[in-house]
Order: structure tokens, then sequence, then C-alpha cells
């Protein structure tokens, strides 16, 4: 569980079981790629684990790859099954949306290159760019400080620039005809996403689109720009690419 790479060697040496379960059902294979542990996964390929065998977690069956997905751990991604990138978890996530939604850019382009599907969405008809910039906002209410929230937008302003590249599509509605835009200029509790704004406007984004409410993602940047200065960037963009 401490990525002793080591004790692995040892264990394997004289005779453990790469198929063996956790109490909880976890493979040694899925434990590696969900804390990342990149070394350790490629030995336990190496001695012949199973990239199929499914693990039991809160009642949904899980590949390692979905794990991997999880740690952004690149080479663990590639080393879990990239054959098996369209699976999905309870949530209805593929691995593609796991990563974007925990800010992974380059297990997102990983991925990509494997040949996930931008346009699958989850149980709540996100997609995974409209689930990474949504939950980009949860995080920043879970992150402990500015520097580490700007982090955060950085890295998921990286999976947006990675998806459009792939061919998503900056206008598609999501829940409640929300599209990418409006949560983008909704932005978070540490800022706002004026990177994310401006890759998604070059990219096409309506900010007129309206919702299922009637807003637009104009109307929301003008709010958040009259509650807090902070927003009015993203406000000066949208108004700019009215302008253009």
């Amino acid at each position: 569980m401490n990525g002793h790479l080591l004790v692995v060697r040892l264990l394997l040496g004289a005779g453990a079981s790469v198929h063996v379960r956790s109490c909880l059902g976890g493979t040694p294979l899925f434990l590696a790629c969900q804390r990342g542990h990149v070394d350790i996964v490629r030995e336990l390929l190496a001695a012949g684990s199973d990239v199929a065998a499914r693990t039991n977690e809160a009642g949904s069956s899980v590949l390692p790859l979905q794990a991997a997905a999880y740690s952004g751990s690149l080479e663990a991604a590639t080393g879990a099954g990239a054959a098996q990138v369209h699976d999905r978890n309870r949530f209805g996530s593929t691995p593609l949306i796991v990563a974007a939604e925990r800010g992974h850019a380059a297990a997102v382009q990983q991925l990509l290159t494997a040949g996930s599907d931008v346009a699958v969405v989850n149980n709540d008809g996100e997609t995974a760019m409209s689930h990474a910039i949504l939950q980009l906002s949860w995080r920043h209410m879970r992150l402990s400080d500015s520097a580490e929230c700007a982090a955060a937008t950085a890295a998921t302003t990286d999976v947006v620039r990675a998806l459009l590249a792939a061919g998503a599509d900056p206008r598609r509605p999501g829940p409640g005809d929300a599209t990418p835009l409006h949560y983008a200029a909704q932005g978070g509790m540490g800022g706002p996403f004026p990177g994310i704004v401006e890759v998604l406007l070059a990219a096409g984004a309506d900010p007129l689109a309206l919702d299922s409410r009637g807003v637009r993602p104009l109307d929301t940047a003008r709010l958040q720009a009259g509650l807090n200065f902070e927003h009015a960037p993203t406000l000066a963009l949208l108004l700019h690419s009215l302008q253009a």
C-alpha cells in the first residue's frame, strides 16, 4: 500500500500470488494503480497480473484502469490496459471522465490517444469537459489556499485544451442545458476561470447560449463580477468575444 517496490519483489520471488485480493476485493494491481505506484504496476504486470480483473468498490465493479485514471499516473494508466478505455464506473464515468475530473491532463491525453470518446456522458449527462469544469468549482471548496486553487485551475485548463483538440464540442449542453462556458463563467470559490473561458471562446463557445433557466454565460459573468471584482476579467473576455 505504501509503494515498497523491494518488498513486492521479495514477495513475488517467494511465490506470492498477484491474483490475491484484499478484504475489500482489491487486487494488488488495482491498489497500485489507485495509489499511482508506477514501478509496482510494472512489476505486477510483468508477473502476470490481470488487467481485466475487476474490484468491487462501494458496490461497483471497477477495472485497474479506472483506478489509474483517478490517480493520474500516465504510466499506470498505460500499463493497466488501454483497451479498456470505454469501461464505466457506478457513476457512468469512463476513465477519461475520471481523469478529467481530477485535472490529470497527461492521463487525459494518454486516454485520448488510446481511443477514449470525448462525447460520452456520465449518469448525470455530463461530458468529460463539462464534468471537469464543474468539478473544479467543487475542488476549489476543498483546497486550502489560493495557490492550490490556481494550480488546480491551470491543470483543468490543460485538460480542456486537450479535450477540445480531440474534438470535444464547446457548445454542447448538459444538464439543465448548461454549456461548458456556463460552468467556466461561474468560476470557483478560489477565483475565476478566465483561462478556461478564453480557451472555450477560441473554440467557438457561445456567451449568449441560454440554459433551461434562461441564463446566459454572459449573465453569470456579470453577476460574479458584481459580487467579486476578481471575476471582471472573465466578463471582459465574454464582452470582447461579442465585439469580434
